[in-house]
């Protein structure tokens, strides 16, 4: 009897714990997402001309919605996605934070872009200026 219930026992108190896990972004930040505006995505390009961020053969650039990082401080929060090549390779992802339209950190290990709650569109504008220069 004893060996039965904890059979039982073991993997349900299992699935009670990993259900109580957070989910890599709250819902409230991932509640808050708008798609990006177009002075934001000119900003990117700005910051890719400026040389802050390094990226070169960039193919199949895509960008996520800005999301509410923190309230109090009013600062703001969206990714690039990028390929260096056809596809061959994966992804390069770029998390970026800002507030007042000024870039303040950015980090290519940021975990909350890999969130699948966040919504990620084209960004040809990036690939059509990576492909002039």
């Amino acid at each position: 009897m004893l060996k039965l219930t904890l059979k039982v026992l073991l993997p349900f108190l299992a699935c009670v714990v990993l259900a109580g896990c957070q989910s890599s972004a709250p819902q409230s930040v991932a509640d808050s997402q708008v798609p990006p505006s177009p002075a934001l995505r000119r900003a990117v390009i700005k910051a890719f001309d400026d040389g802050v961020f390094g990226a070169t053969n960039i193919f199949d650039p895509k960008i996520s919605s800005v999301v509410l990082l923190d309230p109090q401080t009013k600062t703001y929060a969206f990714c690039l996605r990028i390929r260096s090549e056809r596809g061959n390779d994966i992804p390069k992802v770029l998390g970026v934070s800002f507030k007042a339209d000024r870039i303040v950190g950015a980090s290519t290990s940021d975990f909350r872009c890999r969130d699948k709650r966040l919504r990620y569109y084209d960004f040809r504008e990036l690939y059509a200026h990576a492909s002039r220069s």
